[in-house]
């Protein structure tokens, strides 16, 4: 897939510390679930971020994330790129306020591309859910929770970006009590209805 990203967001400069696009630059973003329970049973959501960046278009959900960074190294008087791991970290800390608890993600995605390479995690756990961070509207971006069924609509969600939920959704698919939520689910909305069963043939 030859395809060009830049590190910046959407109506914002470039931040200070972002390498131009090269060779292999990394991409990493967080995929944060939670259950909850309106009247009738558990439902599964996400913790997206929405783009409004062409009016003629729809907007589109993306996992929280961005480009690496360069850290300085006082000690060997160098800069050093950040791991994917502490991309996925800061990233998801600015844009939600959020930490994952040590432990308790683990990466469900990495995509090589001509000029770069992407990462997702799934994060299990966080260090603590502000529900001030969990509903912002800054610009042309907002940050809320979604569910599952509105995520998995036709052109909602940016190809690389839904590749990487439904390898969240394998991996979350090995918890019984989950699998059940996400079948009920899919089974109350046709667009995605056998969705589990087609990503269970195709996963190895």
């Amino acid at each position: 897939m030859n395809q060009t990203m830049t590190s910046r967001r959407v109506g914002q400069r470039p931040r200070k510390g972002f390498r131009p696009l090269e060779q292999n630059q990394q991409f990493a973003a967080g995929i944060i679930y939670r259950f909850v329970k309106p009247i009738g049973a558990e439902e599964l959501e996400f913790l997206m971020v929405t783009y409004h960046s062409d009016p003629e278009r729809p907007p589109c959900l993306k996992f929280p994330g961005g480009g690496e960074k360069n850290l300085e190294c006082d000690k060997l008087k160098l800069t050093i790129p950040e791991t994917p791991e502490q991309t996925f970290q800061r990233e998801l800390l600015e844009e939600t306020g959020l930490t994952p608890a040590p432990g308790y993600y683990e990466r469900v995605s990495k995509v090589v591309q001509t000029n770069h390479i992407r990462y997702f995690f799934l994060v299990h756990k966080l260090t603590d859910i502000p529900e001030l961070a969990l509903s912002t509207d800054v610009e042309n971006v907002k940050i809320d929770w979604h569910g599952l069924a509105e995520m998995l609509e036709p052109e909602k969600m940016p190809f690389f970006h839904r590749q990487a939920l439904d390898c969240a959704l394998l991996k979350l698919d090995r918890s019984e009590l989950v699998s059940s939520i996400i079948e009920r689910t899919m089974a109350q909305h046709r667009h995605v209805a056998g969705y589990m069963d087609a990503l269970r043939r195709r996963s190895p």
